[in-house]
């Protein structure tokens, strides 16, 4: 199973975060995709459409945890993030969500994709 981002690609947001995601990678074995894929589709197993999702080793990480696994695999500089889960998962999702409710504000800017974004961009 392959490790993928999987992410709302019609949020501007979630684009930006991917945006740099990708740009911060060094592990060649991530991948990232949205919602609407075909390799999303033809999974054997749901994902979650309402938040971002991580797929991990046969595990699906959501929210928040989405967001910390992905950081750490894609560049150890973000290991030090790991203490985060420190915090209660219930608060670290409420903040998630507080900033997934409000996400459509920050529409503002078109992003605009990598070489690199489509090289890891499962189709």
């Amino acid at each position: 199973m392959k490790k993928v981002l999987v992410y709302d690609g019609e949020c501007q947001l979630c684009n930006r975060f991917v945006n740099f995601a990708v740009k911060m990678n060094k592990n060649k074995d991530l991948y990232v995709t949205d919602f609407n894929s075909q390799w999303i589709k033809d999974l054997t197993f749901e994902v979650n459409s309402n938040h971002v999702s991580y797929i991990s080793k046969h595990k699906v990480y959501e929210k928040s945890d989405a967001v910390l696994h992905y950081l750490v695999d894609a560049n150890d500089y973000f290991k030090p993030l790991l203490v985060t889960k420190l915090i209660p998962r219930k608060l670290r999702n409420s903040l998630y969500d507080y900033v997934a409710k409000n996400r459509h504000k920050y529409n503002k800017n078109c992003t605009v994709k990598s070489v690199k974004f489509y090289q890891m961009y499962l189709k």
